[in-house]
């Protein structure tokens, strides 16, 4: 029966138009062949004849779906239904028989998603700051966000852009907050790669005046003006701006907020935790990852001479005594002692050019460089030089015994049997992707009218 012989579904339908004409050619163009052509068997001409009538006359079922009703759709809800459905219904099918695998494929892509989750959510940092504190952000600010090349440009961070990019910079998120007394905060907030760079950032621009800050961070300092601490791998400095400057509890309190919405995850990098602690200068350790950073702290007119491109990590300190000697603690950890003794002559080398009026103290541990620089006093020198050392741990793995031919087979038996296992799994997503395709579109994917030609001998003709 046809479309013209069911008053009933075009009672259904809405009053022609191009739209809905164009969309029923193309349907039975696809159901039924261009020029609805003769088919093999009586059976064959009334199951196109049964989808013609469905899908031309817009009355579209549940496709299987439980709890879906059948419901007259138009035009364009028609169309997508012919392409979302088969997909749900496939999906659902999914769900229901394979529910172990489904829940480890969203597990996995949970984990794989995690390092996204964990970055800085300055959304967040925001509103718990203006729901613990009286500061809100200054004319709706969402965060003004820096990378490496806008930091270049930056007018307060110009000098030191390369320094940070050397560090492992990510990016840099400022935003400006205002309170009932129109007093300003502005919040930068430094992502750099792993928490080291972090770290390395942090002592690298704290000076030497700043007061220890504990509670705050993982390791902190504050001025008259601003505080500045390092957690996991961010560094964040809260700075009063403006003509009138916030109190000091103001900045603390903000800065608690920011430190309580960042991750704790923090390790001391190993070359800063050599750095003997006796005699040594508060706040004068700083870890360095590059030559710029290096170069800056300490002068020596060459580009690298100490090699840090190699991947060496440096970390210097200040040391003085109760009697007015003073010195400064290098240590230096390159990759592999043929790295270390080679940058060690080529380093002292281009110091005592560069100073040749200061005497400089060193010794090669292994992969680790210790070199005392500007000391007045070789008792102080040859003191830090032995309180430095490398300690490598070199550990024997037992002897392997060869697997006996009983174990190797049973191995072969299991991979034998995974792959098996596999393939059984590939055929069968195969021939369900296959019968639903099928079903939902005959004759366009597999067994098509085109490709399925039959040979026949003719025996039962005459000759």
């Amino acid at each position: 029966m046809g479309i013209s012989d069911q008053p009933a579904m075009k009672k259904r339908c809405c009053a022609a138009s191009p739209l809905r004409l164009l969309l029923s050619k193309v349907v039975k163009s696809r159901f039924l062949g261009r020029s609805g052509s003769s088919f093999a068997s009586e059976t064959d001409r009334s199951a196109l004849e049964k989808q013609r009538t469905q899908y031309s006359g817009f009355w579209l079922p549940s496709a299987g779906l439980k709890g879906v009703r059948s419901l007259p759709m138009s035009p364009r809800v028609c169309g997508l239904f012919l392409i979302v459905a088969p997909a749900l219904r496939l999906s659902i099918f999914a769900i229901q028989s394979y529910k172990p695998a489904v829940i480890l494929l969203f597990f996995l892509t949970l984990f794989a998603a995690s390092p996204l989750l964990a970055s800085t959510n300055v959304a967040k940092i925001i509103s718990a700051i203006e729901d613990q504190t009286s500061w809100k952000p200054f004319r709706g600010d969402k965060g003004t966000i820096f990378d490496s090349k806008a930091l270049s440009g930056e007018r307060e961070q110009r000098s030191e852009a390369a320094v940070f990019v050397e560090y492992g910079f990510s990016k840099l998120t400022r935003v400006r907050l205002i309170n009932p007394d129109e007093q300003f905060l502005t919040v930068d907030v430094y992502e750099m790669l792993d928490s080291p760079a972090a770290y390395g950032v942090f002592t690298y621009l704290r000076p030497l005046t700043a007061e220890p800050l504990n509670g705050i961070g993982n390791i902190g300092v504050e001025t008259i003006k601003d505080v500045a601490f390092q957690q996991s791998k961010y560094y964040v400095v809260v700075k009063t701006g403006g003509s009138i400057s916030a109190p000091r509890q103001s900045i603390l309190q903000v800065s608690r907020v920011i430190s309580k919405s960042l991750p704790t995850d923090f390790s001391l990098p190993s070359v800063a935790g050599k750095l003997p602690s006796e005699n040594r200068v508060l706040q004068s350790e700083k870890f360095v990852m590059g030559a710029e950073a290096l170069s800056r702290l300490l002068p020596l007119g060459s580009k690298d001479p100490f090699g840090l491109a190699t991947g060496a990590e440096a970390a210097l300190a200040k040391y003085e005594q109760a009697g007015g000697e003073s010195a400064t603690l290098l240590l230096i950890h390159y990759p592999t002692q043929q790295l270390a003794r080679r940058f060690l002559e080529a380093g002292y080398q281009q110091y005592s050019a560069q100073y040749p009026d200061q005497p400089a103290f060193y010794k090669r541990d292994g992969p680790m460089v210790v070199l005392v620089l500007a000391s007045n006093s070789p008792e102080l020198a040859t003191a830090l030089l032995e309180r430095v050392s490398y300690v490598s741990i070199v550990s024997w793995d037992p002897k392997v015994e060869p697997p006996s031919i009983g174990q190797v087979m049973i191995n072969i038996f299991i991979f034998c049997g995974v792959m098996l296992a596999m393939t059984f799994a590939a055929g069968f997503v195969f021939g369900i992707a296959r019968i639903v395709i099928k079903r939902y579109f005959p004759g366009k994917v597999f067994d098509r009218p085109e490709t399925m030609e039959v040979i026949r001998l003719h025996l039962d003709e005459k000759p």
